[in-house]
């Protein structure tokens, strides 16, 4: 049994011989078996050699060790000595020691708190479930619940073996109410430990469920078709106005394309006759091109300058003689020639 007291005999080895005197003469110790133990059998045990009573050196704990072997040794007085050996198993016996732990729910101070949604529960309803441990064995180990208390003994129960603690009764959203029971979870040694929680429900309004059932509820027809009247025309409006927006943008596009193009197009050439002794001549207009005139030596030479739209960023001239014997049209058009 566990929980000796140290020192207390626990069994006893005899043996016979057939011999006399002092051949017949037996004496018991005890043969340590290495192999099979890691600590000595003689930490544990000690054995009388004239009777082989053993003897326990401490108290023991089923929790920790359950099971010890020694071997024992009885050898006779004769010359020379004969022994023989044997096994001897010690099995401790578990002994009603440790009371029940409540590990779930998880208690603080052996409090609990559990919250009820009212419309969860029905008759048979599972609220929670009490787990409690017993590190004992056997009838020791076998755990029974109970309510010790309980402000309304009418509205839970609880199972005598599984822990299962049920509604009796199904709960409206005006059961709004705390209810306090004192469970108690006891084994079936000799004599019986227990431990006991408190365990407070608190029936609560359903406000997730409300607002849940609020979503869930059908709206009118006739709000819907409002709504949606509402949104048809400012989307229609909105696609309206971007477009108009995407049209002027191109518009001015256009535009302005068509303006760069008239610009570039009209840089021509143009000759003004002008005397040799004239001398240059610029006279800038807004799209006439610039006309220089000359002399040059004993001939008389006409230029004309022709100003590309770019030209107002640069101060490169390019001069090209006209002849004068020449009307003004060949002349453009042998200008065009040379250009090619």
């Amino acid at each position: 049994m566990e929980n000796n007291a140290p020192g207390a005999s626990i069994f006893a080895v005899s043996a016979n011989d057939a011999d006399l005197n002092q051949n017949a003469e037996i004496s018991y110790s005890f043969v340590d078996n290495r192999q099979q133990e890691e600590i000595a059998s003689s930490a544990y045990f000690t054995i009388n050699s004239k009777n082989g009573n053993i003897y326990a050196l401490r108290s023991f704990d089923y929790e920790q060790q359950k099971h010890f072997q020694v071997k024992v040794q009885a050898q006779d007085a004769g010359s020379p000595p004969l022994s023989s050996t044997t096994f001897v198993n010690v099995i401790i016996l578990d002994q009603n020691d440790n009371a029940p732990i409540i590990v779930s729910p998880l208690t603080w101070n052996n409090s609990v708190t559990v919250e009820v949604m009212p419309r969860s529960t029905y008759p048979g309803y599972l609220v929670t479930k009490v787990i409690a441990t017993d590190e004992d064995s056997g009838q020791n180990a076998r755990l029974s619940y109970e309510f010790l208390e309980a402000s309304d003994p009418s509205l839970f129960t609880v199972g005598l073996l599984s822990g299962e603690i049920r509604a009796t009764r199904a709960f409206s959203d005006q059961d709004i109410f705390a209810v306090r029971v004192v469970l108690c979870v006891k084994d079936n040694g000799q004599p019986s430990l227990s431990s006991s929680a408190t365990i407070s429900f608190i029936v609560m309004s359903n406000v997730t469920e409300k607002s849940f059932d609020q979503r869930d509820e059908p709206r009118h027809s006739e709000f819907f078709s409002g709504i949606n009247s509402y949104l048809i025309i400012i989307f229609g409006s909105t696609s309206f106005l971007f477009l108009i927006i995407i049209l002027c943008l191109l518009t001015l596009k256009c535009r302005q394309d068509r303006n760069t193009t008239e610009i570039y197009s009209s840089a021509v050439c143009c000759c003004n006759e002008r005397n040799s002794t004239d001398g240059f001549n610029r006279t800038p207009t807004g799209r006439d091109p610039l006309n220089y005139s000359g002399a040059v030596q004993t001939g008389s030479y006409h230029y004309s300058v022709c100003l590309s739209p770019e030209s107002s960023k640069s101060d490169f001239l390019f001069l090209k003689p006209c002849h004068s014997t020449l009307p003004f049209n060949d002349r453009s058009v042998r200008d065009s020639a040379a250009r090619n």
